[in-house]
């Protein structure tokens, strides 16, 4: 009787898969595909903007708007900051005072050299028309005009830092966008009242879609990060139909953890969202492609 071991080869049959399909696990060309169970789609890249300050909002999005990069997305009420804000550039930008203090002290040096010039010239020098004293007070109010150009020089420079601190202060009535996206949520419209902290907006990129799944124990021990992946999405049509999507991608995470309850381990891969059709929450399926060598 020939050997069976020697005329079949081994298939296993597993009801794995995601999305309750009948898939097969095995060998191709020497390599092993594992099947990801219970696979489902996220978006990657999802940022929920808050507000700075309380305030009143001014400016909100709609639900899905456009949002680009550095986009205003929130905007309160500010309209004691922008005054307290031209004030203080009016002061920073007075140079009043300088010149004034400038101008003083150019005159109070003139007066100290002309007792000097004075003394100078004095047919009896023991006998000065500016006594000492006289010549020491002119010097001294010279020297402290001098001390008031450097007061002023320096209120000026404490005007501009005050023009910059009402500046920045003005920046945090408003928020600006870190990514492209849509807006998905809106907590709050315009109009309405926001404390510091509050969720006002959400703005998700869909641009990238993380599909994530499971695997059992023992099959987690034979995949690792960058071992390549198929993934597979069933659409709709408007025939009635349905058409299979097929992308491809690299295995980006393995965790490190047992699910306590299911006993199986979480991973994930990511693949650009070609045209935007993929939905957060959709049903994939994703095959992991274990090299020879690595079983």
């Amino acid at each position: 009787m020939p050997s069976l071991g020697k005329s079949l080869l081994p298939l296993l049959m597993v009801f794995a898969g995601c999305g309750g399909l009948l898939l097969a696990q095995e060998p191709i060309g020497g390599s092993r595909r594992i099947t990801a169970t219970d696979c489902l789609t996220q978006f990657v890249d999802k940022l929920i903007y808050s507000s700075e300050r309380v305030g009143v909002l001014t400016i909100v999005p709609r639900e899905g708007d456009w949002i680009e990069p550095d986009q205003v997305v929130i905007q309160l009420s500010d309209k004691p900051a922008r005054a307290a804000l031209a004030t203080a550039q009016a002061r920073a930008e007075n140079v009043g005072d300088i010149r004034v203090s400038e101008k003083a002290a150019a005159a109070a040096w003139l007066e100290h050299q002309a007792a000097l010039n004075a003394n100078e010239q004095a047919p009896d020098p023991r006998n000065p028309p500016f006594p000492e004293t006289s010549v020491l007070r002119l010097r001294l109010t010279a020297e402290g005009a001098d001390a008031r150009i450097e007061q002023a020089k320096e209120e000026k420079r404490v005007n501009e830092l005050t023009a910059e601190q009402a500046r920045e202060e003005l920046l945090t009535y408003q928020v600006r966008s870190q990514m492209q996206g849509i807006v998905t949520h809106v907590y709050k419209q315009a109009g309405q009242g926001v404390q510091t902290g509050e969720q006002v907006l959400e703005v998700v990129n869909i641009d990238k879609v993380r599909v994530e799944g499971y695997v059992t124990v023992d099959e987690s021990y034979l995949v690792e990060t960058g071992m390549p992946v198929e993934v597979r999405f069933t659409l709709p049509q408007a025939t009635g139909e349905s058409v299979v999507i097929k992308q491809t991608s690299t295995l980006g995470f393995v965790d490190v953890t047992v699910a306590p309850i299911a006993k199986r381990v979480r991973v994930w891969a990511e693949i650009p969202n070609i045209n935007g059709r993929l939905k957060a929450g959709a049903k994939a399926e994703m095959e992991i492609t274990v090299p020879a060598e690595s079983n």
